[in-house]
This record gives structure tokens, sequence and C-alpha cells, in this order.
């Protein structure tokens, strides 16, 4: 078997189905009310049996968690295993099922998972660094929207510290809105119900798959014939979100001015005019405000984004490193 990016899907898919029910199974462990924890118990365990009936080959020899684990250990190189880890980050553990965990429950857990594929703490704890500054990239407020929001957020708060003071600091993950059953609907995981949780990630390794052969990331947006033609202009964005972080932590370190690097905002900018010219046509044909307009205006304005932002992320990079 060959857990590599230029490896067999079917290969890619086990890894990320075993690596996603480790981590529901070290969020069960981590549980401290015990009917959670025996709910979560019950969901890793379906999670495990689904993993055994789909990929009977790749299981084979597999009774427990301990031979998962050593099954991963040694399949993986510095980049693979990076790459590995930033698509499980995005990831929910326990969809389809609706499931109370906060966030540092969740990182805990993934730090553990990510050290059996060789990715030291300081290296996760990078990624999770990577994630948070790429989606602040997205930001659609001005700075006095956002002290507005934030008060009032501010009011919210301190109400919920009286009336839900024993809730604070969970998280329901695996409910978000807008996943439709999208999620590696050609990758053969759609039956096992994984679902992405920021809203919707689909794409393996970092995103960088979705740039390779026919099929260009603005075609599958704007509604082209590859594997991601279904996608939202949300669900774009955070496919952006985790091209931004593998641009990060795998590409940059290689060097600011190195091909990978300049190949990827090269190729961002060729989608960005591609879904600026079929925005043009919408724009000819449909009201201003109808949704296919908005849709298209909203993925441009992601693409620009997350072009400014790597550019921005380089040149630091060069200052810093060079």
């Amino acid at each position: 078997m060959d857990f590599t990016l230029n490896g067999n899907s079917e290969d890619y898919n086990f890894a990320i189905a075993a690596g996603l029910y480790l981590v529901a199974n070290e969020l069960a462990d981590l549980e401290k009310w015990k009917k959670r924890k025996e709910r979560k118990q019950r969901v890793a365990g379906l999670k495990f049996e689904e993993l055994k009936k789909s990929w009977p080959e790749h299981s084979a020899g597999i009774n427990t968690a301990g031979d998962i684990r050593n099954r991963l250990k040694s399949m993986w190189s510095g980049e693979d295993a990076l790459n590995y880890v930033i698509d499980l980050v995005f990831l929910s553990p326990f969809s389809p099922y609706e499931l109370i965990f906060s966030m540092r429950d969740f990182n805990n857990a993934m730090e553990t998972v990510a050290g059996y594929v060789g990715v030291q703490p300081l290296a996760f704890r990078s990624i999770l660094n990577s994630r948070d500054l790429a989606r602040k990239a997205y930001s659609d407020f001005t700075w006095l929207r956002k002290l507005a929001v934030n008060l009032f957020r501010g009011l919210l708060i301190g109400v919920a510290w009286v009336l839900m003071g024993p809730w604070l600091g969970v998280t329901l993950i695996s409910s978000h809105a807008g996943i439709a059953g999208l999620t590696f609907a050609n990758q053969g995981l759609a039956h096992l119900g994984f679902r992405a949780m920021d809203p919707l990630i689909v794409g393996h390794a970092g995103s960088r798959m979705i740039f390779s052969g026919v099929g260009s990331l603005s075609r599958q947006v704007i509604g082209g014939s590859s594997n991601l033609d279904k996608l939202s202009s949300q669900a774009a964005r955070y496919e952006l979100i985790k091209l931004q972080v593998n641009f990060r932590e795998v590409l940059l370190p290689k060097g600011p001015l190195s091909d990978e690097v300049t190949e990827t905002i090269d190729e961002l900018k060729g989608e960005l005019e591609e879904v600026k010219r079929k925005l043009d046509v919408e724009r000819e044909l449909n009201e201003k405000i109808s949704t296919r307009v908005k849709e298209l205006e909203y993925t441009s304005r992601s693409f620009m984004n997350a072009i400014r932002w790597m550019e921005k992320q380089r040149d630091r990079y060069r200052r810093e490193f060079e």
C-alpha cells in the first residue's frame, strides 16, 4: 500500500478514514461526562466496523486501535505526513453523528494522532496557527463593523455566563450547515459520513491535488465536469483555506522562490481570471442580486484573498529567513 500523495487514492482514503477513527477514539477517551463518553465510544466503534467493511484488504489483520496506529506509523515521509495531518485537521471525526467536544480536546486528540505519523507537537501547532491565520484572510467586515460585532458578542457572552455557564467552552462540530452530502463524494468516503469541520472541505493532500490534471478549481466551482463541480462558493473558500495551510507549512519551507511556490500562486491567478470571465458573462444574463452572480462574486473575493495572503506570507518568509 502507498499512502503518499502520489499513491493509490483508495490507500489514501483508507488512511484518512483510519486517522479519523483514531481521532474519534482519542476524543472518547478524553471525554469526562460518562453518558457522552459512552456515546462517543459507540460512534467510534461504528466507525471502526465501517472501516473494516469498506476496506477489507487494507484492514486485514486490524482488530484494535493499536493495530491501526502501528499500520499508519511506518507509512509516511515528512511532507506526506504533513499533508495527511492537514487533511485530518479539517474533517469532523464523528460525522455524520452530532457530538459535542471542546476544541481543546480536539486539538489534543489530533496532536496525538499526528504524532503517530511522525508530525511532532511543534509542527502540529504550527499547522493550527496557519489554519487560524488563513481564516483571517477572509474577513468581510470593516473595523467599525468588527467593533460592533465584538461588543454584541461581549453582551451575549455575559448573558451566557449566567444562563449557560456549564456549557461554555464546548463546540458542536459535526452539525454545520452546507454539507449536503458532498464531502468525499468521489473519493469513496461519502458512505461513511465523513464531513468537513469548516464547514466543507473536499480534496486530498492539503488541497494540492485539486490543481493537477484536467478540471481546475474555478471550473469545479462554476459548474465544470470535474469531481468538485457541485461545490458552493462557501465550500470553495474553505478549500482555498486548506490550500493556504499547505502553502505555509509545506511549500514555503522549500524556499519562497521555489518553483512550487511560484506555480501555486500563478495557478491561482489563472483560476481567478477564469472566475472573473464567468462572472462577467453572468452579470450580462442575470440581475445584480441573483444567486449566480453573488456566488461568483463571493468566489472571486475568495481567490483574491487567498492570493494576497499567499503573497504576503511569501514576502514575510523571504524577509525573515533569507
